[in-house]
Order: C-alpha cells, then structure tokens, then sequence
C-alpha cells in the first residue's frame, strides 16, 4: 500500500486542491494523508473557517486523513513551516511520498535550487548581502542574488510562494535524511495570490474574498458536495480590535519580544497601534519595502496567541506529535496503522492529549483564539469537546 502525504492549509478548500488530491492518486497513491494549518495560516490570517470544518471538506474530497500541523510551524516562516511538517510526517512511519503542487513541475531544476540553498556557496552570501543593503526584502535579494549568480532557470522557482515552499520541502527532507519520496504537480489555474475569480481554477485568496462580501462566485470554485460547509466566514478585520488592544497596551520594547518582530519593526508596530482605525489601516501604515506583508500577518498573529520569542526555543524543542482531526470510513484501519508505526504519539481523543506539551498548549489557545472572533463568540476548549470526525 503507497500512502501518499499532503501539507496544505485549504483556506478554504477548492477545486484547485481536489485536483491535486486526483492527481495524486494517480501517481500510485492508495491513501492519503493531509497535515493541514489549523486555526492561524502560514500567511498570518485567522483561517476562513476553523479547522474541523476544513478537515471535514479535506475528507469530503479526497483525503483519508486529517492531522493539524501544530500553530508554532502554522505560523512561522516557510522555513520552520515546512520541517515541522515535514518532521512529523516522517515521523509517522509509514509515509511513502510526499505531494505538492508547484508552478515548476520539473524536480530536477527544483532539486537543485533546493540544493543551493542549502549550501549557501560563498558567492551567493556575497550577493546576498549586496542585495540586502540596497534595501531589499529578504525574498527579493535572495531571488536576485540566484538570479545574477545561476541564471534564470534556477532562480524562477524563487518567484512563486508554492514553488518557495517546495524549496523547502525538498530542504527538510535532505536534512533530515528522510526516506520519504518527494512528488511534484503542475500548478494550475489562477495566480497564488490573484484576487479575481478565475472561473472553476481560482485562487483561495478570491475565493476568501467572495464569501467574505457575500458573492456566489465561490461556487464555481469550490467542489459541490461542500458548498454546505461554507457558512459564516470569519471576516478578516475580526481580529483588529483583539489587535488594537494589544498594541496600545504595549511598549515598543515589549513589542519587540514577540516573535517576529524585530530590526525595528517594533516601532513601527507601535506608532501604527496609536493611530489606526481599521485592520486594512493598521497594515497600511505597516507595510514598507523591508517588511513583507506576510511577515507582517504573521508577527500581528503571534502578538495576537502572545508566542514570544523566548518562549520560541522551548516550542521548537517540544516532542512532537500527531493530532489527527479527522478520518474516513472507509480508511479506519489507517489509525491502526499509524499506532504501530508511529515513533510519535498519536492523538485522537481528549483523554490523549498530552498536559505539559508547550506545543499542544498554544494550539489549544489558538482555537480558544479563534472561537473569540467568530460571531457570536464560539466557546472555549472545542478541541476537548470536538470528537474525531469520521466521514
């Protein structure tokens, strides 16, 4: 049996990922198994919809597997996104490859943009850093300093956000020396971040938009045998005021103890706080050259759960686990399995869930979180009251 694993977010799900699903069944898949962002998004959002009901669309559509990557790795940079994901699905023991969609389906030419990047010659520092002085994000300069050094095939996978990401696939597995097969599909449909509908292929970020302003376009994105989950989406200026009062009860040197922000940003986080009247200003005021908006989501989002970057080493030092959310019928024996393979704990009840995990901790507040901005409030401790779902 060949079981196949995802890293995804479905923010929301769409047509786009149930054809990666399909195409991943037919590179040999007989099972397989998604670990999916929960609350919070590698992008710095609060998640459309919450987690149980994006794994119950995963599950509608083509997985046989639910696990919730831990909020630590959903918020962090592609780096850390990446290896948290990937670590635990190495660790489950029994993953054959691991699916990702890219703009580039050629691995070869990915494989060896992965391979730079993980030596980080000399010259490409060099560059690096020229790059870097003249006022460029750190994206930016790397992609120049690739392109100037290795030419423009071996740099282009640096311009997409899913192609970036499976740079950091490939890193993680090389790292930690995994046995698990890398698979790479094309990529179709609209631009990752095109904020138009595109008919039956469009990005999530248009999608989120529709719903959001309560259009029906969304429905030619997303798979019909779903459209019942798409109820109340949690707007994204709800976590403005929950912001606001952060940052005004803050100091700038304060602010600069939450992870993420730092090399000044704290004062500029600090300055937009006082002045700000909406989610879409405070950004604005935020937003320069230096900061990529993402990571800009990302650190408001880490102010927001209160991860600091003290308490970053004891996170990532945490043992690591399998929280599965959901799974399908007909794949029960799945769980079966994983038990015996697994050189994790496996965690698919309230009664599993380890106490002293600072890891598991941060989830619990990121759906308490979460279940805060939802309208009206949701209550507290879901992830205890909220049985595994069996589709």
């Amino acid at each position: 049996m060949k079981i196949s694993a995802v890293i995804a977010e479905y923010n929301p799900f769409h047509q786009g990922h149930a054809l990666h699903l399909a195409r991943t069944r037919e590179l040999g898949a007989d099972k397989i198994i998604v670990i999916m962002s929960g609350s919070f998004t590698q992008r710095g959002e609060a998640a459309v919809f919450d987690k149980f009901t994006r794994a119950a669309c995963a599950l509608t559509c083509g997985a046989d597997l639910v696990l919730e990557l831990p909020a630590f790795f959903a918020l962090s940079p592609a780096q850390r996104f990446a290896e948290g994901a990937v670590r635990i699905l190495d660790s489950l023991g029994c993953i054959d490859s691991l699916s990702f969609g890219s703009e580039i389906a050629a691995l070869p030419t990915l494989l060896k943009t992965a391979e730079l990047l993980s030596q980080e010659p000399e010259a490409y520092r060099t560059c690096l850093r020229s790059h870097l002085a003249a006022g460029n994000s750190f994206p930016a300069a790397r992609q120049k300093a690739f392109s100037q050094l290795y030419g423009e095939e071996i740099a282009a996978p640096l311009r997409s956000p899913n192609c970036i990401l499976a740079l950091e696939y490939l890193q993680a597995l090389s790292r930690i020396s995994s046995q698990i097969q890398p698979e790479v599909i094309l990529r179709e449909g609209g631009a990752y971040l095109d904020s138009k509908m595109q008919g039956a292929l469009s990005s999530a970020l248009a999608i989120r938009s529709d719903l959001r302003s309560g259009g029906q376009a969304w429905r030619r994105s997303v798979p019909p045998a779903i459209f019942d989950f798409y109820r109340s989406p949690l707007p994204e200026h709800s976590v403005f005021p929950h912001l606001l009062y952060q940052l005004r009860r803050a100091s700038a040197e304060s602010l600069g103890q939450i992870s993420g922000i730092q090399e000044g940003l704290e004062h500029k986080l600090w300055q937009a706080g006082q002045a700000a009247e909406s989610y879409e200003d405070l950004l604005a005021r935020i937003k320069s050259k230096r900061y990529p908006m993402a990571r800009i989501k990302r650190a408001l989002c880490c102010l927001l759960l209160g991860i600091t970057r003290q308490a970053e080493q004891s996170l990532s030092q945490a043992p690591l686990y399998a929280r599965v959310l959901g799974v399908k019928k007909e794949s029960i024996e799945l769980l079966s399995l994983l038990s015996k393979t697994s050189r994790i704990p496996l965690l698919c009840s309230a009664k599993d869930f380890p106490s002293q995990n600072p890891l598991f901790a941060l989830d619990i507040w990121a759906t308490d979180c979460y279940s805060a901005l939802q309208a009206p409030p949701a209550p507290a401790g879901r992830d205890y009251i909220q049985g595994l779902l069996i589709l």
